[in-house]
């Protein structure tokens, strides 16, 4: 049976009065949430969001609730000798501080499924992706394969 997961972003005063909500996300799985370093702008990695096919990350503006697309499956796809086969599934990502750059963590192309302790998954790395002009590159490879199961940045 097909589920829906829904994130909702509100706002509110320091002492819990005036709650209003930014945003509403439908999605079949919302895997991170993080945002920026002003806090304008909430950055949601997943799949199915907002009745879109496959992975993909989004920003929200928390100014106005308008969801943008940044990077997708599709969007990866469509480029010329990419690294990857795909976003996700498990989608991280972070916004860099001048909003320049997405980094994420991703399956390389042609990655082979590995077993950890009876586990499948696929290795990951992490990847960025120039925002102006959608360049994705490999910023780090761990010397072994690994599972990457949460990524952060400190501003």
């Amino acid at each position: 049976e097909f589920r829906r997961v829904l994130f909702r972003s509100y706002e509110m005063k320091a002492d819990g009065s005036n709650i209003t909500q930014i945003a509403s996300v439908k999605a079949e799985v919302i895997d991170s949430v993080s945002y920026n370093s002003d806090c304008k702008k909430i950055i949601i990695g997943g799949k199915g969001i907002n009745d879109q096919n496959g992975s993909g990350i989004y920003e929200v503006s928390t100014k106005t609730g308008k969801i943008t697309k940044i990077l997708t499956d599709a969007m990866i796809n469509n480029q010329k000798d990419c690294i990857l086969d795909g976003i996700g599934p498990g989608v991280l990502a972070v916004i860099s501080k001048n909003s320049k750059f997405l980094y994420f963590a991703s399956i390389p192309k042609g990655a082979k499924e590995l077993q950890f302790g009876g586990i499948g998954s696929f290795p990951r790395r992490i990847y960025s992706c120039n925002l102006s002009n959608h360049e994705i590159k490999e910023i780090y490879k761990y010397k072994s394969p690994t599972i990457i199961t949460d990524l952060t940045i400190s501003y």
